[in-house]
């Protein structure tokens, strides 16, 4: 496959994944009820569908200003970063590192790993030694945590139709 292919590809997945998505949310819902499913899936729905939720969750002081800052460092971060070469931080690593569920969920330590670990690859054996292995096991490692993610998703549903 050539590249224009690929983009194209990709961009209607893009597009099309997170509409999907929503529709089978709504229709989970619909067809098994919100208290039968196993989790509350994106979870929190019950405190916006009560007005109290509102009352409860106010938007807390001016934020324009931290708006406006974040777009600003990330356009610095990209600048610096496509300009130099060895500028090594990114305005998708900003996004990363000040995101909640990747401070919660420890996300940015996976990819400081990744990138430590990329950064010795190399620096010690060179791009010649970068291409032919370490981006083989890189995607090897991709691969393998998407097929156990597609694995444990059918168990789940399995389990889920099927009980105890």
């Amino acid at each position: 496959m050539d590249n224009k292919t690929i983009f194209k590809v990709s961009l209607v997945v893009g597009i099309l994944a997170p509409l999907l998505a929503q529709l089978g949310y709504i229709w989970g819902l619909y067809t098994f009820g919100a208290t039968k499913l196993p989790s509350s899936l994106w979870g929190g729905v019950w405190y916006r569908a009560d007005p109290q939720g509102i009352v409860n969750r106010p938007v807390r002081g001016e934020w324009i200003p931290h708006f406006l800052g974040g777009i600003l460092l990330a356009g610095a971060l990209s600048y610096l970063h496509a300009k130099f070469l060895w500028f090594p931080l990114d305005p998708i690593g900003f996004l990363i590192i000040t995101d909640g569920h990747a401070l919660i969920e420890g996300l940015w330590t996976t990819v400081t790993a990744a990138w430590a670990i990329k950064l010795i690859i190399l620096r010690v054996g060179g791009s010649k030694f970068y291409e032919e292995v370490g981006v083989p096991v890189a995607i090897g490692f991709i691969v393998g945590a998407v097929l156990v993610s597609f694995i444990g998703g059918l168990l789940m549903v399995v389990r889920f139709f099927v009980p105890f």
